[in-house]
């Protein structure tokens, strides 16, 4: 059963989410200011974490991530750990609000020193989707050419998420099927971006939905590595095609987005 409060709220599960890992009255008190300047007033503790019986929607060496309410929406609240090795939400906020420009993850709604709040996804890890939903052949092509043409879009503007090798925790899939790329803390505008080249290398090798990807879309995998090389030499758009085509996807590209 998830559990609502009220920011100013002084009970002791709040508090332990707001000042994670070490709560401090002084400090809980400079935070709920700070949180209230952003327009929040509630959170719920729902989520797959859980952190001292609280649950939580995620929780990272960075911050820790909530579902909070503003006055006419719900939005994920991250909130910076008292014990990060990062002195503010800045440097993640500024490379959202640069993928949002490009089309790619939640939207931006605003930050501060402690606090980012975006756009709350509803939605399952992307690994959850593909095994739960069972989608079919046409939905899975949908899915793939989005998140594919999303990450094509951040290695053209040198944008590098650095984490899309594990993208089990790092896409969501939506109720209406779209994926979302989320967790910009570690992102780059100065590493070489192969985001393109990331997602694939999971999603035919390490993710647990890998057999059903290659069969469900009938590739061949020597092709696509052999595509994914040459895209990784130069990133071209005639390679990013040559890609496509080998999933199976550049037929159908004019027509499932």
């Amino acid at each position: 059963m998830s559990i609502r409060v009220d920011i100013k709220s002084n009970d002791p599960r709040w508090l332990k989410i707001l000042c994670y890992p070490k709560p401090k009255e002084e400090e809980a008190s400079r935070r709920k200011e700070e949180l209230a300047s952003l327009g929040i007033k509630l959170v719920e503790f729902i989520g797959r974490s859980s952190i001292n019986g609280v649950n939580v929607l995620g929780k990272g060496c960075v911050s820790v991530a909530v579902l909070a309410y503003g006055d006419q929406a719900r939005y994920a609240l991250k909130i910076r750990r008292v014990d990060a090795n990062r002195e503010s939400m800045e440097h993640e906020a500024a490379l959202l609000r640069f993928a949002n420009k490009l089309g790619v993850g939640p939207r931006l709604i605003g930050f501060s020193k402690n606090f980012l709040v975006m756009e709350y996804v509803d939605g399952l890890p992307i690994d959850e989707w593909l095994l739960k939903k069972q989608p079919a052949t046409i939905e899975l092509k949908r899915l793939l050419l989005n998140l594919l043409t999303q990450c094509r879009k951040m290695d053209k503007a040198g944008l590098s998420h650095g984490e899309l090798s594990t993208a089990k925790r790092h896409v969501i899939v939506a109720k209406d099927g779209t994926p979302y790329i989320i967790d910009f803390e570690t992102s780059s505008l100065t590493r070489k971006a192969s985001n393109v080249t990331a997602i694939c290398s999971y999603l035919l090798t390490r993710s647990q939905a890998s057999s059903k990807v290659t069969s469900t879309l009938n590739i061949q995998k020597t092709e696509v590595f052999n595509a994914l090389r040459a895209y990784k030499h130069s990133i071209t758009d005639e390679a990013f095609n040559r890609l496509l085509g080998a999933l199976n996807l550049i037929s159908e590209a004019e027509n499932l987005l």
